[in-house]
């Protein structure tokens, strides 16, 4: 296995995590509202707390 990548293969897809910043405290995940929104669709059907 090589560190770089064939000339011959295309880029990897991006993921849509780019930017995404998060703090896991024991069992939440905080997230700022930028992130939050980056990923809303994957966090649906969660439990979601909005802190003030």
């Amino acid at each position: 296995m090589g560190k770089d990548k064939p000339a011959s293969l295309p880029e990897p897809p991006t993921t849509g995590l780019e930017d995404v910043k998060l703090i896991i405290e024991g069992n939440n995940v905080i997230l700022d509202c930028p992130s939050y929104k980056r990923i809303e669709h994957i966090l649906s059907g969660l439990h979601v707390e909005a802190l003030k």
